[in-house]
């Protein structure tokens, strides 16, 4: 795991570990009950999860039992949140969960981590924060490391590995952000000329966007303006920040 600014490091044999450690017996004693319960057992499972994490969850609030952590005590959840059977959660760097969430079954979203240094390996705990954006899907299997923000709307695949930033996904609704600017390649290039005005910045990922309505400057791949004519619905393919638009 990667030092930066945000990386919190506990040496072993400190005051500081052995609060961790602490804290572990805690959250195991806690979860062994919890995973007694079953899905009809929603609000016994509230309760207990609200006694793990240390402050009470809202009543919209479902996890489906097992579910395992290493502390608890540095969990956020947000309203509405689903979690499915069988997932872990080692909070200890910082775990923010967001309104909306849906995390699949199998699902391992781990802050922390030890020094890669082999001769440092087992003298500390290394931490960093996750934070989990309003109604992001995680779906099954995919475990998310130490450092990442998962952005608003995204969708992490089953069985995902993720150590990077997930940008978010913004729906027909998003409003460009000041000082943005945004690079793809065209699939059509139209033949007219229209208004046009400059597209802000969004992260990359593959989506289509629908420019009706939407005219744009746009960045192609080599760098030059390509003009966009408003009042055509041409595609651009290769950006991020828009779904695509039912025509």
């Amino acid at each position: 795991m990667a030092n930066d600014d945000r990386t919190r490091i506990i040496p072993s044999r400190t005051p500081e570990s052995a609060s961790m450690s602490a804290n572990v017996k805690r959250a195991m004693v806690i979860t062994a009950r919890l995973n007694r319960l079953t899905f009809d057992d929603a609000d016994e499972v509230r309760a207990l999860f609200s006694d793990l994490i240390g402050k009470k969850v809202d009543d919209s609030f479902l996890l489906i039992p097992p579910f395992y952590t290493t502390g608890g005590l540095d969990i956020t959840v947000g309203r509405n949140v689903f979690v499915n059977q069988n997932c872990t959660f080692y909070d200890l760097g910082g775990l923010d969960i967001a309104d909306d969430v849906m995390i699949g079954p199998n699902v391992s979203i781990i802050t922390s981590g030890h020094p890669i240094e082999p001769s440092r390996r087992r003298t500390a705990v290394t931490a960093r924060p996750i934070a989990i954006e309003r109604n992001v899907w995680i779906a099954a299997g995919a475990t998310i490391i130490g450092g990442v923000t998962v952005g608003e709307n995204a969708v992490v695949a089953a069985g995902s590995v993720v150590t990077r930033g997930v940008p978010p996904q913004y729906s027909d609704r998003w409003q460009p952000r000041e000082g943005h600017s945004l690079h793809c390649r065209l699939r059509k290039r139209p033949a007219g000329v229209g208004p046009t005005r400059k597209l802000p910045h969004v992260t990359p990922t593959a989506v289509v966007i629908d420019l009706r309505r939407r005219g744009a400057t746009v960045m192609a791949g080599a760098g030059k303006p390509n003009q966009i004519p408003g009042r055509f619905g041409w595609f651009v393919v290769g950006a991020v920040g828009f779904e695509p638009t039912a025509r």
